[in-house]
């Protein structure tokens, strides 16, 4: 810096914007000159921008684009300061507001809460920044309730939340039947009663050309089975299927408690009667527990579920082929490939069942070239497993658990000399009874995994028993050959990758084969 020249500081600021469009427009314009009319009052201060996210949810951090890349810059020495109008705007995750602006704090990069008078930069900054935080993540947990509790109410009142279906409209929370789909709903049913699988009516629905809807890139097994199982298509409405499991995740999971849905029978306009809704429902059933029968019988083949495909990821299927003097010969294919060809299926290859027995013996013979450093790989992962995913640091633990119970009677003490409020009594309280409770479930997790490690270290004891007896034998069996096979996958132009259990990585061949 020249001599009487004072460096400035780069100031961003962050701020959330509503995600209606005109609203947005004005938002943003009314943020970025209440942000840069701020900055220019102080005169050692330049802008370096405003960095808006849409009116996005302040707890999940990975949705957060212009959030991140503001932290990116800073980073980056772009920014030195950063300037917000509260603590709820910048993050409603505790951990997350802490951990950003430590690290900010690191790099001598302060955050300043116009509305809250914080500024990290200062003494006292993380200790005020610990109770608005606090206080700011359970506003979003009250909120999260509020709006749980808001639109369970309206779907106990038939009001349909989520996205619209083949076959209707959806407006404003109701359904109306969309003919032109609906002949396509129509259709589906009558196939599948009428004997047809659900494969070949994907294959029929393809080959007609027929349009799958909006929602939807292409037809495939599983929106189909989608369609057949779907309460709407009768007029009925079942909702709640899937639930937010945390306010601060924001994670869907599947409701496995029909109780906790919420069912309205003959919401709206049928597109087929109840009579053939569970009519289909039945024929699922059935055709279901024939193919739990059918899988009883799916390793009898020494390949059965171990082929994957390369190119598509669909598992492998077998079928037999006969030749003109009636010998029989086993082909494995991709499922996509097998059940709607290269044309409009998967382009990868099959291969004879001979030939990928003979590839996967030759792998295994380049095993048996290296066997002493299979054996002592597998040793390293009995070691592995003994020492445990999650480190053993529970004497740490505990040591952090006395030392938070310490802390909380220090903040007792405040408040009984009058140096903090009840109400920022309560909010450290907390924050350290929460510290507690996630150390002690750290603990438990961590001696659940020592009890499943030993599990591990005796089964793979047993894996490298196993594998001593195979390497002793000339010809293994095809059933020696699967019990140490993670699995096979066909890649294009015949090349395989073999994975052999507890190997790092696969053997990888090509074949060819002739006559």
């Amino acid at each position: 810096m020249r001599k009487g020249v004072i460096e400035m500081l780069k100031v961003a600021a962050y701020c959330r914007v509503s995600t209606d469009h005109e609203d947005q427009k004005n938002s943003l314009e009314n943020q970025q000159l209440y942000f840069e009319n701020y900055i220019n009052a102080n005169s050692d201060w330049e802008f370096a921008g405003l960095f808006p996210d849409e009116g996005i949810t302040g707890t999940c951090m990975k949705k957060r684009k212009k959030f991140n890349e503001m932290i990116d810059k800073a980073y980056n020495g772009e920014i030195d300061l950063i300037i917000t109008k509260e603590v709820s705007r910048f993050a409603r995750n505790t951990v997350d507001t802490l951990s950003v602006t430590r690290k900010l704090k690191t790099l001598g990069i302060g955050v300043i809460f116009i509305s809250d008078n914080i500024d990290t930069r200062e003494n006292d900054g993380e200790f005020r920044l610990t109770i608005m935080a606090s206080v700011a993540q359970e506003e979003s947990r009250k909120t999260s309730e509020r709006v749980k509790w808001g639109m369970r109410r309206g779907m106990e009142k038939g009001y349909v939340f989520g996205p619209g279906v083949l076959g209707f409209h959806l407006n404003k929370g109701a359904l109306t039947v969309n003919e032109d789909e609906a002949s396509i709903v129509k259709l589906i049913y009558q196939d599948f009663l009428s004997g047809m699988g659900i494969t070949s009516i994907v294959k029929k629905l393809k080959q007609e050309h027929i349009p799958c809807g909006s929602n939807r890139k292409n037809w495939t097994v599983n929106n189909v089975r989608a369609i057949l199982v779907d309460e709407k298509y009768a007029g009925d409405l079942r909702q709640r299927k899937m639930y937010i499991e945390s306010h601060l995740t924001h994670k869907a999971v599947k409701n496995e408690n029909p109780d906790d849905t919420v069912y309205i029978r003959n919401h709206h306009p049928a597109i087929v009667d109840h009579k053939t809704w569970d009519l289909a429902q039945l024929e699922l059933q059935r055709r279901a527990a024939l193919i739990g029968e059918k899988s009883r019988h799916s390793t009898k083949y020494w390949a059965s579920g171990l082929i994957e495909c390369g190119e598509c990821g669909s598992k492998g299927v077998s079928r037999n082929k006969y030749n003109k003097d009636g010998t029989m010969i086993r082909f494995w294919y991709c499922r996509e490939l097998y059940n709607y060809g290269k044309s409009s299926g998967c382009k990868s290859d099959l291969v004879n069942d001979i030939a990928l027995l003979t590839c996967v013996r030759f792998a295994l013979r380049q095993l048996n070239f290296n066997s002493a450093d299979i054996l002592q790989e597998l040793q390293s992962e009995i070691q592995t497993a003994q020492n445990g995913g999650i480190p053993d640091h529970t004497k740490q633990y505990e040591e952090r658990i006395k030392k938070a119970l310490e802390k909380k009677a220090r903040i007792i003490d405040m408040y009984a000399e009058g140096d903090i409020t009840k109400s920022e009594m309560n909010q450290m309280k907390s924050k350290y009874d929460d510290e507690i409770s996630a150390l002690k479930s750290t603990i438990e997790k961590v001696r659940l995994e020592a009890k499943k490690n030993e599990a591990a270290k005796e089964n793979l004891s047993k894996v490298i028993a196993r594998i001593k007896e195979i390497l002793r034998q000339e010809e293994p069996t095809p059933e020696v050959y699967r019990s140490i096979l993670e699995k096979i996958v066909l890649c294009k132009n015949h090349d395989l990758d073999i994975y052999f259990k507890y190997v790092s990585s696969p053997i990888q061949l090509h074949f060819e084969t002739s006559g």
